[in-house]
């Protein structure tokens, strides 16, 4: 724990977050000095400096990989990505099925939403090995400043919990009327189609936790969500992208 005067408090958690660390900062009470109260934890992801005009955005991936059964004929691997921009408030939604390979083409939908939006702060949620979800990770070309890894199969991990409770419908009504103003939720998911949107909406849930706990402001002028997927579009492998100039070479 370090202090110093509340003037060059924006300069300091600047220089954190910079260097990739997660900073939860507490105020001294001007009345009794032994009074300390949460101000509030900031991430890369969840800070950020209104004098720049900064676009900041955290982004959750939920990416599950389902094995080839008697049932389920081929491998798949399903994805649903949500992102939000913590400065203007707006909200994207993305979700998509693949035939899973272990190489870079699997991925290409997630590379693509993924460097549209370019977070700051990435946590992506999966049922993986390590090693296969550092290998997803390089074949998204993924390569934000800080990135949290929830496995589904460790307890122990500490988003173990909020990631168990996402899938939970319940816990979707919940979470959203907490976050929008709803007045009639089945309204709401039916509208959204929310049913069809399974994965996509467990990884907005998940995300609208992660910013509430960081700081409540975060997610007190939120748009609506916004579903991104276009299904009458044509699509170009990424390698075909990078030539247009479409997406970034990094």
């Amino acid at each position: 724990m370090s202090g110093f005067p509340e003037l060059h408090l924006e300069k300091y958690v600047k220089k954190l977050n910079t260097a990739g660390w997660t900073v939860a900062v507490h105020c001294q009470d001007p009345t009794c000095p032994k009074i300390r109260k949460e101000m509030g934890i900031f991430s890369p992801g969840t800070n950020f400096e209104s004098a720049e005009g900064l676009s900041n955005r955290t982004m959750t991936v939920w990416l599950e990989v389902y094995d080839k059964t008697k049932l389920n004929k081929n491998p798949k691997v399903s994805c649903g990505i949500a992102c939000v921009d913590i400065s203007s408030g707006d909200v994207h939604t993305f979700q998509c099925i693949e035939s899973y390979f272990h190489n870079p083409t699997t991925f290409d939908e997630l590379e693509r939403f993924y460097c549209s939006y370019k977070p700051n702060e990435l946590i992506i949620i999966h049922n993986c090995e390590e090693k296969q979800i550092n290998d997803i990770i390089a074949f998204a070309d993924i390569d934000t400043q800080l990135i949290h890894k929830v496995s589904l199969t460790d307890d122990t991990s500490e988003w173990n919990k909020t990631a168990a409770n996402a899938q939970k419908q319940t816990y979707h009504e919940e979470q959203l009327t907490k976050y929008y103003n709803i007045t009639d939720y089945d309204v709401f998911y039916e509208t959204h189609s929310l049913r069809e949107r399974e994965m996509a909406t467990q990884s907005l849930v998940f995300l609208l936790n992660f910013l509430d706990f960081h700081n409540n402001d975060l997610v007190k002028q939120l748009k609506l969500p916004i579903f991104t997927n276009i299904e009458d579009r044509v699509r170009l492998a990424n390698h075909s992208l990078r030539q247009l100039n479409i997406i970034d070479i990094g």
